[in-house]
């Protein structure tokens, strides 16, 4: 496909954020409203714009209003400047910094930030003061445009209190004292939604200015939105269907504030079609449709973006996005700014992980949050919705907010049961409400920050469902011993019973021989009653000499005893200075691992941006080789994915453009493919229209092919054998041709199949499995040149694969099922097929019991064959897939839809993107991959490409293409300012080639 066909043209449409100065061209629709803005702002040195939100207030005054008053310059008539500030937190430093930037260019006086700081604090008229300190002449007139003037109020401390703060008392008063002094070449623009209005009204001067020179933005009826459609499109060389133009003004319905929207719905449509590669084609329904149609555009964009992400990542996304929406009492769903500090406070979620998400949805592919691409992000920066229109258009993000509503309205119902429970008003939860809420505090994770605004008592409430928790298990563990120790005991009760009755009536038998007994040892104890009263005499005296020596011996055993205490206690403090001491190196370890991180994201971040930013310096091969390269060098450092696509599609672009050994084409000369198969030695063969069978080289493409055969015959399947000795090519009339390939054997036809032949495949070299449109599968004996029914299916068969090791077969039926039997025994056949979706293509993957399969949807479905179901599963094409590959050195499989678009995967973990390709532009016949997995072929009717299927593939030798490295201002302008300058390639020196030129004689 020619070069023109991949082209991607620069998108005339700005999304979701306002248009910008260089975009005037582009803005449309505007022009009445500008020239009356231009006039107030002239007569007045003031004008606030006014508008609902989404009226297009920001475009008006940044693509209409500055553009004007800039023309002038050209014209020599004045010496326009301007500085456009949003008030977020701390406005008057905001405008210092401006103000300060400004004065750094040419034709001004240069400032300090920190001098204009002082200035704009210590009085009301420090702007004027600056401004006149700023200026060289006259003639310099310097606009400041105020956008977005509501943040004074939304961001203040005081919002919602009904009292003006500080911050936005003193930043109106510079405004208004700088309007009302005499002229001083300062002129202010004010862009502000209209629902604020009323919050302006408090402030009486600033009340009178907006009085006096104000402009509420009309809506644009649809003739001129129509014109705000296509007027981008012409002049950015496109066209679009005017019966797609009607379209999407009935379904705009002239509802407010839809001007982001449509802008954001014409973004995606240009990138679709665009990508599509066909420029010549009008933008039509079908790309619409593609796209999501305006209602359904922003939740499918924000949906792509959120699945780029990882399961921990996805988590932090959601907490990110309900910590900065709300939904109020009356149902009102709203945009709620908030510090990444706040946001990583309140969630739980490290702030580098916040700022990852954002980086991604703030980038100039989504553009759903602000600040731009442009702002560094830190913990003190304030995230933002570019617009509210998201919150009402994306429905996973409504589902957020319905969790938040959920999980706010849990945690009042139980701070406010703590709070009984403390006053002895209540009691302890138990199930089921505590089962809820102890799920709601793991899924949750409910911070301190987090539940202050809601209920300040946050220890009181997680104190008592902690005892909650607690009671609940002691209760039970009381239950299951009670009913233990009441049958033990009943047990032992009736086992005592039975012993006492035995024991009585033995002692009831002794009693009697006792008492004679008793009466004979009654004399014999008289007697020796005598002896022992001689005998205690003597013991007495013994007694008290063993009591001395006992009292020496416990005084020794105590003096022990405190010893072995204290050695004890000295041995606990001991081990507590060592796990105290283990315990600090954890944590700094910890810290150091999490900066580590946040940077490995952060230059992650910097390769895929070198590798994008690469495809834009097509033309220039120094500059876009060594990005590439530098991309390159980035993810591997960093350890980026394996095989990044970003990364992937920077090399493949410069490998294509200034060589590389894995990329070729194969073309034949006048005639259509119409059948690809692959040798194991690298060579591949073709057929074609002519009835030409051609051998090709796939390691040299310069060779050309080799005709082996040439007839009249439609050849739609072949395969070669596995000593790459015979070729066996399918024709339409249901014959098999069979073809010598290194000797001057003859060859001959195999008939027999009741429809043309649709696959074929060799089960070793004696043995030739085919597949017919009539419903079979054939095995044919090549030596006796017999055959025998294999299966027989009555929609026939389209497609058949053999697994890796031979054991098993596979057959694509045309009615979307895959049948699947072991070699020999295909009496038990095993069906795959899903309910709704019609599989189109198949391959064994890794092994004998996996398969992977396409369907007419483009998703990819991994398959255990015996169990017959679905083990992954992957959102693969927007079209039916009509072919796939698998390598199994190397695990990639690669697969092709039928617009053409191939995509190459990671069969291990199919959650990561995957390589995307849309060069080829045709459909694909056949994809199989060569060199030991590091290429692959696909096959169209027009020609044979060759890519490499590795970043290693393409990183080899790039630094022998370029004459030079980076220079440091480049480094700066593509890298960044403050990631340190090295190299690209290290012993590459600037060098100047010298070629003589001789003139004709």
């Amino acid at each position: 496909m020619s070069d023109r066909n991949i082209i991607i043209r620069p998108n005339p449409f700005p999304g979701l954020r306002p248009f910008r100065p260089d975009e005037g061209h582009l803005f449309f629709g505007r022009m009445e409203s500008t020239l009356k803005v231009v006039s107030k702002l002239r007569e007045n040195r003031f004008v606030a714009v006014l508008g609902a939100s989404g009226s297009g207030k920001s475009s008006l005054v940044m693509s209409g209003v500055i553009p004007a008053l800039l023309k002038e310059n050209l014209e020599g008539k004045k010496s326009w400047s301007y500085l456009v500030i949003r008030p977020a937190l701390n406005p008057v430093d905001h405008l210092a910094a401006e103000l300060a930037a400004l004065s750094a260019g040419a034709g001004f006086n240069q400032l300090t930030e920190a001098g204009v700081a002082t200035s704009l604090h210590n009085s009301a008229e420090g702007l004027v003061d600056v401004i006149n300190r700023l200026r060289k002449n006259p003639r310099q007139q310097i606009v400041v445009v105020i956008d977005q003037f509501e943040e004074l109020f939304r961001f203040s401390p005081a919002a919602g209190t009904g009292t003006p703060c500080d911050d936005a008392t003193q930043f109106i008063d510079l405004v208004v004292n700088a309007v009302q002094k005499p002229d001083h070449g300062l002129f202010i623009v004010l862009t502000v939604r209209s629902e604020y209005v009323s919050e302006c009204a408090r402030f009486n001067a600033l009340t009178n200015l907006m009085n006096g020179s104000s402009y509420l933005l009309p809506h644009i009826p649809n003739d001129f939105l129509g014109a705000l459609i296509e007027e981008p499109v012409k002049l950015s060389g496109g066209s679009i269907d005017r019966s797609l133009i009607k379209l999407i003004l009935g379904d705009l319905d002239e509802k407010p504030g839809q001007l982001p929207v449509l802008q954001h719905l014409m973004m995606r449509l240009w990138d679709h079609w665009s990508r599509l590669g066909d420029l010549s084609r009008p933008i039509t329904i079908s790309d619409y449709e593609a796209v999501g149609r305006l209602s359904g555009a922003i939740s499918q964009h924000a949906g792509q973006a959120l699945e780029s992400l990882d399961e921990r990542h996805r988590y932090v996304c959601s907490r990110l996005f309900r910590a900065i929406t709300t939904r109020t009492d009356d149902g009102r769903e709203l945009r709620k700014p908030e510090r990444i500090s706040t946001i990583a406070a309140q969630t739980g979620c490290a702030e580098h992980e916040i700022i990852g998400v954002a980086e991604v949805f703030r980038a100039p592919e989504y553009s759903f949050l602000s600040p731009s691409k442009e702002v560094h992000l830190t913990g003190e920066s304030i995230l933002d919705l570019t617009h509210e229109s998201i919150i009402r258009l994306w429905g996973t993000l409504r589902q957020w907010m319905d969790d938040e509503e959920a999980s706010v309205k849990l945690y009042s119902q139980l701070a406010a049961a703590a709070e009984q429970y403390q006053e002895g008003n209540g009691r302890l939860w138990t199930p089921p409400d505590l089962m809820v809420a102890l799920r709601w505090k793991e899924e949750n994770k409910p911070t301190l920050a987090w539940a202050e605004k809601i209920d300040p008592s946050f220890e009181r409430a997680m104190l008592f469902l902690k005892n909650s928790e607690e009671e609940h298990h002691i209760q039970e563990e009381y239950g299951r011993r009670s009913g233990t120790e009441s049958i033990r005991r009943s047990r032992l009760v009736a086992a005592l019973l039975g012993l006492l009755t035995l024991i009585s009536l033995i002692a009831l038998g002794a009693v009697f021989a006792m008492r004679n007994k008793a009466e004979k040892q009654k004399s014999i104890a008289i007697q020796m009653k005598d002896e022992a009263i001689a005998l205690n005499d003597r013991l007495s005296d013994s007694l008290e000499t063993l009591t001395s020596v006992s009292m020496t011996a416990g005084q020794a055993e105590s003096e022990l005893s405190s010893a072995e205490e204290r050695a004890e206690k000295a041995e606990i403090r001991a081990r507590s200075a060592e796990d105290e001491a283990k315990k600090l190196s954890s944590q700094r370890a910890e810290i150091l691992r999490r900066v580590s991180e946040v940077n490995r994201f952060r230059m992650i971040s910097v390769a895929k941006s070198l590798a994008m930013r690469s495809l834009n310096q097509a033309g220039n091969k120094d500059l876009q080789l060594l990005l590439a390269w530098q991309s390159y060098l980035f993810n591997q450092k960093y350890s980026g994915l394996t095989e990044d696509p970003d990364v992937f599609a920077g090399l493949y672009d410069v490998s294509k453009r200034y060589g590389n050994r894995f990329c070729a084409r194969f073309a034949p000369d006048g005639a259509e493919f119409t059948a690809m198969t692959e040798g194991a030695e690298g060579e591949f063969f073709t057929a074609d229209a002519r009835g030409r069978v051609l051998s090709w080289q796939a390691d040299q493409p310069s060779k050309g092919y080799t005709m082996i055969w040439s007839g009249n015959r439609m050849i739609r399947s072949m395969t070669v054998s596995p000593d790459a000795s015979w070729l066996a090519c399918g024709t339409d009339n249901a014959g098999i041709m069979m073809i010598p390939i290194i000797d001057d054997s003859a060859g001959y036809e195999l008939q027999g199949s009741s429809g043309g032949i649709t696959a074929l495949l060799f089960s070793d070299h004696d043995h030739l499995c085919s597949a017919s449109s009539g419903g079979e599968v054939i095995e044919w004996d090549l030596k006796t040149r017999r055959s025998r029914q294999v299966i027989s299916y009555g929609s026939g068969i389209m497609a058949l694969e053999r697994s890796a090791a031979g054991s098993m077969l596979a057959a694509l039926t045309a009615d979307g099922r895959v049948l699947c039997w072991q070699n020999g025994s295909p009496e038990q056949v095993i069906s795959l097929e899903t309910a709704e979706r019609v599989i189109t293509a198949h391959r064994f993957v890794g092994g004998d019991d996996r398969i992977a399969t396409g369907d007419q949807t483009g998703m990819i479905d991994i398959w255990n064959t015996e169990t017959g179901e679905a083990e992954s599963t992957a959102d693969g094409h927007a079209s039916a897939v009509i072919s796939i590959a698998y390598d199994n050195s190397d695990g990639q499989m690669v697969t092709a839809d039928n617009s053409g678009e191939i995509r190459l995967w990671t069969l291990a973990d199919l959650t990561q993107p995957p390589v995307v390709f849309n060069d080829g532009g045709d459909n694909v016949l056949r994809l199989a991959f060569s060199d030991g997995g590091d290429a692959f072929l696909s096959a169209t009717e027009s020609d044979v490409l060759r890519r490499p299927a590795h970043i290693r593939c393409m990183a080899e030798g790039l630094c022998d293409k370029v004459s030079r490295n980076l220079t440091e201002q480049e480094w700066k302008a593509f890298v960044g300012q403050d990631i340190e300058y090295e190299p690209t390639c290290p012993n590459r020196e600037y060098r100047i080639r010298v070629r003589e030129i001789r003139g004709a004689r």
